[in-house]
C-alpha cells in the first residue's frame, strides 16, 4: 500500500499505454477497488486520456467513489477537452451528485454532440433514481421555451426519464401537490422528490 501512494500517477499512466487490452482492465479494477484518494487521482487524470476504452473503464471505477471525485469532475466540465467534458457529466451521473444537475443541465447548450448526450445520460439517470422534481426545477429555471426544448431532447433520447419529467413540466400544480407523477418510481430505494408545501392560510 505504502510503495503504491508513494509511486507517481505518471508510472500508472505510462503502465496503462504499455499494456493489452486485459492488462488496462486489470490496472482499473485495482484502482478502483483501493478508492484512495491516490486511485482517484490517477483515475481522473484517465478521463482525461485520448482513449475511449480508458475513460469508459475510469468512468465506471469512479462512479463507485462518491464525493471525493466530485470536485475535480466539476473543475473537468468547465475546462476539459470535449470527450473530458463528457467522460465527466457521465460520471457525476453514476456517482448521483444532486448538486452537478444544473451543471449537467448547462451542458445540454454545449456545442459537442457527446458532450450534450452524456449530460442526458445522466440526468435520466437521476430521474429513474426518484429525482425527476430536481431535474424539472433546472428545466424550468431555463425558461418556458427552453425548458420545453429539453423535455423533447430528453424524450426523443431516453422516453421514460423525458415522459416523467414532461408530466411535471406539462402540469405545474404537481408541484404545489408535493407529489411525483403517478408513473414515477425509485427502484434503487433513494428518498422519493418532495415538493414544499403551499404556504398555510393566514386570517
Amino acid at each position: 500500500m505504502a510503495e503504491f501512494e508513494s509511486r507517481p500517477a505518471e508510472q500508472f499512466l505510462d503502465a496503462l499505454k504499455h499494456r493489452n487490452l486485459e492488462g488496462k482492465r486489470t490496472l482499473i479494477a485495482d484502482l478502483r477497488r483501493r478508492q484512495t484518494d491516490k486511485a482517484i487521482e490517477i483515475l481522473i487524470d484517465v478521463l482525461q486520456d485520448d482513449s475511449w476504452y480508458l475513460r469508459e473503464l475510469a468512468v465506471e471505477a469512479l462512479g463507485e467513489s462518491g464525493e471525493k471525485a466530485v470536485p475535480r469532475l466539476l473543475e473537468l466540465l468547465r475546462s476539459g477537452l470535449w470527450y473530458t467534458r463528457a467522460a465527466a457529466a457521465r460520471t457525476l451521473g453514476k456517482i448521483g451528485h444532486l448538486p452537478s444537475i444544473p451543471e449537467l443541465v448547462a451542458l445540454l447548450d454545449d456545442s459537442n454532440h457527446t458532450v450534450q448526450g452524456a449530460s442526458l445520460a445522466s440526468l435520466a439517470d437521476f430521474v429513474r433514481r426518484g429525482r425527476s422534481l430536481q431535474v424539472e426545477r433546472c428545466f424550468y429555471d431555463r425558461g418556458p421555451r427552453r425548458a420545453e426544448e429539453l423535455k423533447r431532447l430528453l424524450l426523443a433520447v431516453h422516453n421514460d426519464a423525458g415522459r416523467q419529467v414532461g408530466e411535471l413540466l406539462d402540469d405545474p400544480a404537481l408541484l404545489l401537490r408535493g407529489r411525483k407523477p403517478a408513473a414515477e418510481a425509485s427502484p434503487d430505494g433513494d428518498a422519493p422528490d418532495e415538493a414544499p408545501a403551499p404556504p398555510a392560510a393566514t386570517d
